[in-house]
């Protein structure tokens, strides 16, 4: 039955050769927007960083009188920052000790689900200068890690984590984008308990603490550059006129109970200069973060879902012309006793040749404009190789699906006929 497909279609390779051009074309489009939107939502799927339910941002203004400070003299200056302190102090004693709080933290730059990038650049200790850890620089009091519930990489506990952070050691993630796991013995992970500084600083030098998973941006972001967790001294952070940044985790199912205790009570919210307020769940920052994000994912995948059901339907009518001029050819082949299987195989074998004839061209065509306007202009982390191939067997696979249907549906029509009508005017 197929013995003679190839030289048939080489027969017909006028009206084959159109086929095989618009399936170029479709496929090459199918995987760039399967590659968009592969690229979009693979890290929904990634081992998340922290845990945010139950978290809650909040800020803290501290309003001290010094209006006279300066004209008083710096004794009276000192005396107002003490004050300042000590409320501030007190204020995060009172706030911890509310019995549906499990624990509180200063954060500078590491909110989760906020697109800042405080980038830096730090060297290793015994390392050339050449080898850089890129990072994102974060700074937290070490109850951060009760308060994400930080994911180690490493197996460490956290109350060891916690520790390290206060003796004021640091806490790394991963870092692709200058592949130091193939440059480093050991990898990142392997600069766990070395030395690193910054580059504008080489005197003082910070200890690696642990190796943990990054704290997100946002929940769609791949990480291709790393991220380095300071610890702050709360008696020795010094007291700004701008509002501090704090992150609250409150014990399991009780919510509730803590927001309506912080609404409905002016003295959990204030003592004497220091003032809370916008309280938020960290969930509603996630999702006000990721709107955009969403909003792309559902543009591309309506784009694809549309583009599809265009492709669908002009191939289904262009088999559905094919299989219609060789009806009386189908009908000779069921008189010599071809079998309805057979017919369908020899037509999806037909239809599948065509395809990847036209899908070949079209993914090398996508594979070359990846590799020099996506791989060669953006961090090639940003844009690994295996999306790319992921891309292109999706594609594949939903392109092979439609010329099945494309053919089937047709295919079905014709093999119903009856020789004799199918043959009427031979």
């Amino acid at each position: 039955m197929k013995r003679f497909l190839i030289s048939q279609m080489l027969h017909e390779f006028r009206s084959n050769i159109w086929l095989i051009i618009e399936l170029t074309i479709v496929s090459g489009v199918v995987c760039y927007l399967c590659y968009n939107i592969i690229s979009v939502v693979q890290n929904l799927f990634a081992p998340a960083g922290i845990e945010y339910d139950n978290v809650y941002t909040l800020q803290m203004n501290i309003f001290s009188d010094d209006k006279d400070s300066a004209a008083n003299g710096s004794d009276n200056q000192n005396s107002i920052q003490t004050s300042a302190w000590r409320d501030r102090q007190d204020m995060m004693a009172k706030l911890r000790s509310n019995p549906h709080v499990e624990a509180v933290a200063f954060a500078d730059n590491a909110n989760p689900f906020v697109l800042n990038f405080q980038g830096n650049e730090l060297l290793i200790e015994g390392q050339p200068d050449s080898i850089t850890y890129y990072a994102n620089v974060r700074s937290a009091s070490p109850d951060i890690v009760r308060v994400l519930k930080l994911k180690t990489l490493t197996g460490l506990s956290t109350p060891e984590m916690e520790n390290r952070l206060r003796r004021g050691e640091i806490l790394i993630s991963p870092e692709q984008m200058h592949h130091l796991d193939d440059i480093l013995d050991g990898g990142v992970r392997g600069l766990v308990g070395k030395n690193m500084f910054f580059k504008y600083d080489s005197l003082t030098y910070y200890k690696v603490g642990d190796y943990v998973r990054q704290i997100p941006r946002c929940s769609y972001e791949v990480h291709p550059g790393g991220m380095a967790l300071f610890p702050i001294d709360e008696d020795k952070y010094p007291v700004s006129k701008y509002p501090h940044s704090l992150l609250v985790r409150v014990k399991d199912g009780e919510s509730q109970q803590f927001v309506s205790d912080y609404n409905s009570d002016p003295a959990l919210r204030s003592i004497r200069g220091a003032v809370l307020y916008d309280l938020q769940p960290l969930e509603i920052t996630r999702n006000l973060t990721d709107r955009d994000f969403d909003i792309q994912t559902r543009m591309y995948a309506a784009m694809l879902g549309f583009f599809l059901i265009i492709i669908f339907l002009g191939l289904l009518g262009t088999f559905w012309l094919r299989v219609q001029q060789r009806s009386s050819e189908i009908a000779l082949r069921k008189v010599t006793g071809a079998k309805n299987s057979d017919i369908f195989r020899r037509l999806i074998s037909e239809g599948s040749i065509l395809l990847i004839s036209g899908f070949l061209i079209g993914a090398a065509a996508f594979i070359v404009i990846f590799k020099k306007y996506i791989v060669e202009h953006v961090w090639v982390d940003l844009t690994p190789w295996s999306t790319c191939w992921v891309a292109i067997g999706v594609s594949y696979a939903v392109m092979q699906l439609i010329v099945i249907l494309g053919i089937w549906i047709p295919a079905r029509r014709a093999i119903s006929i009856k020789p004799a009508i199918a043959l009427r005017d031979e």
